[in-house]
C-alpha cells in the first residue's frame, strides 16, 4: 500500500544511502538509483549507462525514464520482493522494494543491461515498449553498445540488494525508535521534576500557613507571662498594656496574624 507515514529521508540518512549506493554500484559494476515512494530520485545516479544518462538529459525522454521508476517501484512494493522488467526502451532492470511495517518507502532501482537474448524476450515491459529514442542516431549507438550481463547474475544482484537494503532499513528504524523512547523518557523526566517541584512549594505553603497559625499563640503565651509577671510585681502600667496587646492579638483572624 501507498503511505508516506514513513518518508524515506526522515528513515534512513540520505548521505549513507548514497555511500551504500556507490559501493554496491561500483562493486556490482551496474546503475543505480534511489528513489522515494513516488518515483523522484533521492540519490545521485551511480554507474549510468552512456545511454541512460544522456537519455535523462532529455526531458521528454527523461519523463519515460520516471514513469518507468515509478512503475517498477510499485511493482516490487505489490510484490514485496524484487521485481525484474524492461524499461520504455528494452533494456533489463530490477526494482527493490524499501519497506517498514508493510509501508512502502521508496526503492533501489538498478539495470541499463541486456542479457541473453532467449530471456530477454520473456521479460515483460513495466510501461508500453516507446521508441521515441531511435529518432537519435547517438541514442541508436549507445543502446547497441550496452554491455549484456548473464540473467543470473543480474537476479542475483537483486536479491544481495534487497537483504543489504533491509538490514539497513530495520537497523535505522530500530535506532529511530529507541531515539523516540529516550525522547519520552527525558520529557517523563521533566514532567516527574515538575511534579515534585510542586509538591514540595504546596508543602512549603502548607508549613508557612501553620506557622502563621501557631505564631499568634506562641505570642500570646509570652505576652500573658509576661502580664503574669506584672501583676505579680504590681507594676499596673505594664499589665494594662500586655493586656491591650493581648487582646490586639487574639481579635485578628489567622489571615492577618503575620508577624
Amino acid at each position: 500500500m501507498m503511505n508516506n507515514k514513513y518518508p524515506l529521508q526522515e528513515i534512513l540518512d540520505v548521505d549513507r544511502l548514497q555511500t551504500l549506493q556507490d559501493n554496491f554500484s561500483k562493486s556490482m559494476m551496474i546503475a543505480l538509483v534511489v528513489v522515494d515512494e513516488k518515483g523522484v530520485p533521492v540519490t545521485k545516479p551511480r554507474g549510468f549507462s552512456d545511454f541512460c544518462a544522456r537519455s535523462r538529459r532529455n526531458p521528454a525522454l527523461a519523463q519515460h525514464c520516471y514513469d518507468c521508476d515509478y512503475a517498477g517501484g510499485r511493482a516490487a512494493m505489490a510484490a514485496c520482493r524484487p521485481v525484474v522488467y524492461r524499461c520504455y526502451c528494452g533494456f533489463v532492470e530490477f526494482a527493490v522494494p524499501i519497506m517498514i511495517d508493510n509501508h512502502y518507502l521508496g526503492a533501489f532501482i538498478s539495470g541499463q543491461v541486456k542479457v541473453e537474448t532467449s530471456k530477454e524476450t520473456e521479460i515483460p515491459y513495466i510501461l508500453a515498449e516507446n521508441g521515441v529514442w531511435e529518432e537519435n542516431p547517438m541514442l541508436v549507438n549507445l543502446h547497441e553498445n550496452t554491455k549484456r550481463m548473464p540473467y543470473e547474475r543480474f537476479e542475483s544482484t537483486a536479491y544481495t540488494l534487497l537483504h543489504v537494503a533491509s538490514y539497513l532499513v530495520e537497523q535505522a528504524y530500530a535506532n529511530n525508535i529507541q531515539r523516540e523512547l529516550h525522547q519520552k523518557d527525558l520529557a517523563l523526566t521533566n514532567e516527574l521534576r515538575k511534579r515534585v517541584d510542586i509538591e514540595r512549594s504546596l508543602h512549603e505553603a502548607e508549613f508557612k500557613a501553620l506557622s502563621y497559625q501557631i505564631n499568634p499563640h506562641f505570642l500570646f503565651n509570652v505576652l500573658n507571662t509576661i502580664g503574669r509577671l506584672a501583676f505579680l510585681e504590681n507594676t499596673q502600667r505594664t499589665e494594662n498594656m500586655v493586656l491591650r496587646q493581648q487582646l490586639h492579638v487574639d481579635s485578628k483572624s489567622p489571615h492577618e496574624r503575620s508577624f
